[in-house]
């Protein structure tokens, strides 16, 4: 599988939310069913993963669905509104994480940040946040005070 496997599922699941939310079990089963359906399974691997016809083996599509129903078995929180996104460069990446989540634990992240939805991988973290004005000045303070090097973009 794709080293940034979780995040271009995350996107798939952002960015199809309403599909899977009213025609899906869950995102993998949404995944697994577009992909089968005619997408096919390459964009999930690495090309240096791929066998010389440019197809994942049937062992790595099985490990595939594996990985997906394990960690994906679950809908997205769609929402009607549009949102935001966040690009995160951490510079100390494992403290950063462990703070997010000690403050989300705690209930010490603002309010209007509860609801965002963060991937974190290979020393960046994407979010995607409510696109409101209170909410987006509110990651900004966050971050900001963890000394996050941060850009926020429509999505």
């Amino acid at each position: 599988m794709r080293k940034s496997i979780d995040t271009y599922v995350y996107g798939i699941a952002h960015d199809n939310a309403e599909f899977i939310v009213n025609g899906s079990e869950s995102i993998a089963d949404y995944i697994i069913k577009t992909a089968e359906n005619g997408t096919g399974y390459e964009e999930f691997f690495d090309d240096d993963e791929l066998d010389e016809t440019g197809e994942p083996t049937a062992e790595q599509i099985d490990e595939l669905k594996a990985y997906l129903n394990e960690n994906y078995d679950y809908l997205p929180n769609f929402r009607d509104g549009k949102r935001r996104i966040v690009l995160c460069d951490i510079i100390d990446f494992d403290e950063f994480q462990a703070e997010f989540n000690r403050q989300k634990a705690e209930k010490e992240i603002p309010m209007l940040l509860n609801d965002a939805e963060c991937v974190f991988e290979d020393g960046n973290c994407l979010m995607w946040i409510d696109d409101d004005n209170n909410v987006v000045n509110a990651a900004k303070n966050f971050l900001q005070s963890n000394r996050v090097k941060f850009l926020v973009r429509n999505s």
